[in-house]
């Protein structure tokens, strides 16, 4: 049997390498087109049924979380008496998520909306850093109009602050760039600075639950470990349950 020279191998472990890469981006292109071709379908997103918690006969609030999937993911049973509805839908924007919000609002009538959005507004600048000033104000307008939306349904609005990313992934490299964390801070800040004139509460979550996200505390980029969302949870509900007064149904 003829061996093959380490040259050989080199070249053999290239072309593999460089097949792989091409598989890869085949599968990151053929998911680009299926995303724009369904948003071309349905502008809102994608179908989706909201996921219901808790008391689900008699109950004395009902608390809805809306955003895309850092909260989609929030399985966390809520406390006694409290009907948790998660209408938070995985890959969405802001613009999505308003479209959707009105119809949600008519049929739960929730007493609170936690709103935690725009990281996917934000990706894009991995690829387009020279739209961060427009995509922060249009980030910006988007989540203020779903607060206008549902203080117009006597809904109490949360504002979570939006989560930074953490280290983005190998395969992520290629569409990411520092541009993502940065523009997060100040969409945070316009946040801050926005909301008050609302009438709506701003939570920095992470602060009140006392986490300090490091690298270990994500499974990718744009998500937290299960572990972290145990943590999350009792500041979640104590920032509701410090005006917390709900209406009997």
């Amino acid at each position: 049997m003829k061996k093959i020279s380490p040259c050989g191998w080199i070249v053999s472990g290239g072309l593999l390498i460089s097949l792989l890469i091409n598989v890869l981006l085949l599968s990151q292109i053929r998911t680009f087109y299926a995303d724009r071709l369904l948003a071309q379908l349905s502008p809102a997103g994608p179908p989706n049924s909201p996921r219901l918690a808790g008391e689900t006969q008699a109950y004395a609030s009902t608390v809805m979380l809306y955003g895309d999937s850092r909260l989609a993911v929030w399985n966390r049973p809520p406390p006694p008496g409290v009907r948790l509805i998660n209408a938070a839908i995985s890959g969405t924007t802001t613009a999505q998520l308003r479209l959707r919000l009105p119809a949600l609002l008519d049929e739960f009538k929730p007493d609170f909306l936690v709103l935690q959005a725009g990281i996917n507004d934000l990706k894009l600048l991995g690829l387009r850093p020279e739209l961060e000033p427009l995509l922060v104000e249009q980030t910006t307008a988007n989540l203020l109009a779903m607060i206008h939306d549902a203080r117009r349904h006597q809904t109490q609005v949360r504002l979570l602050l939006v989560w930074p990313p953490g280290p983005p992934e190998w395969q992520r490299r290629l569409f990411w760039n520092p541009h993502v964390a940065e523009a997060v801070a100040k969409l945070n800040r316009a946040l801050l600075a926005a909301a008050p004139e609302s009438g709506t509460r701003v939570v920095d979550l992470l602060a009140e639950a006392g986490v300090k996200p490091q690298s270990a505390d994500y499974r990718d980029a744009l998500h937290f470990q299960p572990a972290v969302y145990d943590r999350l949870t009792p500041a979640l509900w104590q920032c509701l349950g410090k005006n917390f007064n709900p209406s009997p149904r």
